[in-house]
């Protein structure tokens, strides 16, 4: 992106080209544009730009200090357009002439909060002058469109880490935690039997006189009944200070019921599907896949698709929402990624206050599905 705003050698404008870039971002519309108004912020965004110079007569025209072929300087005017766009225009150079117009447009957060992200649409009008002709018909539209769409990206980053009390707040999935079944852990054979032993008689409401033996099938004085009843509560003691927990003693001679073993909890994981090997510009493919949180159900939670990066930030392809199963199909318009056209894809979850980040590219992101995009 740097060479868009290198040459300050004044000359006749040689050719006109127009690209447009779109970019879905995770930030808030007011927030990126309470950043966009502070010329001084543009160096964060562009790492050519090594200083940002304020004209003191008026606040809306800038000089960019540009350290590329050379440190050179570039009068540049911002302003903001009655419908909410902001405009750039290029007052010196080879690109004197030159326009740069940014829209937002609110729209779902990544997490699917209403109002909380941002689309942008950023067009540049480009007059190239006779100089800069030559370098720039080497830059093909896609490598503009790639850079200007990171630039947008790391200023959205700059935008949260600068203004943290206005950052996104992360979904919290406690409320869609699953039943732990904590009956099911604390259930214990041998103390379920023992209750059925004790508590079997007492749950009378009145104690009568007399109650009939059941094995000699003769009316028994209650005191009786009762020394039995305590003398096998004291058997079951016993048993359970020798450490024969299989022993129980079971006055009706029945067996104990069958308890079901709680089902076995499922793992952090996320999958990506197998990928073909090239796809065209412009056509339209799915990213599909599989997320796992432990205890919990993903419905709701957010995967993004992203080009790994080793030499900077790694680009946002796409994103979708996890549904009750786990499953995430997730659409995207090919476009070229890299300079190689070989787009580096891994899935990932960023976490959440109760999850653990999790990718599908491993701990060094080494394991990516390499993706050759042409036209």
């Amino acid at each position: 992106m740097s060479i868009l705003l290198v040459g300050i050698i004044v000359s006749p404008a040689y050719a006109t080209r127009t690209v447009s870039v779109t970019k879905e971002l995770d930030i808030k519309k007011d927030l990126l544009a309470t950043v966009l108004e502070d010329p001084k912020n543009y160096k964060e965004i562009f790492p050519a730009i090594k200083d940002v110079k304020l004209n003191s007569n008026d606040k809306n025209q800038v000089k960019f200090v540009i350290d590329a072929m050379g440190r050179q300087e570039a009068d540049v005017k911002l302003s903001k357009q009655p419908n909410g766009a902001f405009l750039a225009e290029i007052l010196s150079g080879d690109l004197k002439g030159s326009k740069i117009i940014t829209t937002l447009k609110e729209r779902s957060g990544f997490h699917g909060e209403p109002n909380a992200g941002t689309t942008v649409k950023c067009t540049l009008a480009l007059e190239i002058g006779f100089w800069i002709s030559v370098p720039m018909s080497l830059v093909s539209d896609s490598q503009i469109e790639t850079e200007v769409g990171n630039g947008f990206y790391k200023l959205s980053e700059y935008a949260k880490s600068k203004y943290p009390q206005n950052n996104l707040v992360n979904v919290d999935y406690k409320k869609n935690t699953m039943p732990k079944l904590e009956a099911a852990k604390k259930l214990d054979l041998q103390k379920e039997a023992q209750k059925i032993l004790v508590l079997d008689n007492t749950k009378t409401k009145k104690t009568p006189l007399v109650q009939t033996d059941k094995e000699t099938k003769k009316i028994q004085p209650v005191q009786i009944i009762s020394e039995k009843r305590d003398a096998a509560k004291k058997l079951v003691t016993e048993r359970n200070q020798q450490s024969k927990p299989t022993e129980i003693v079971n006055m009706r001679q029945q067996p104990l019921p069958q308890v079901k073993s709680a089902p076995a909890p499922l793992q952090n994981l996320i999958t990506l599907d197998p990928l073909p090997a090239t796809a065209r510009i412009g056509d339209n493919m799915v990213f599909s896949g599989k997320l796992s949180l432990s205890g919990t159900n993903p419905a709701g939670a957010t995967v993004y698709i992203k080009d790994e990066d080793p030499f900077g930030g790694d680009d946002l392809m796409a994103s979708g929402i996890v549904d009750a199963s786990g499953r995430f199909y997730i659409s995207w318009t090919v476009r070229n990624m890299d300079v190689d056209s070989v787009a580096d894809v891994y899935a990932v979850f960023e976490g959440s206050d109760i999850h653990p980040r999790m990718t599908t590219c491993g701990n060094d992101c080494v394991n990516t599905i390499p993706l050759t995009t042409f036209r």
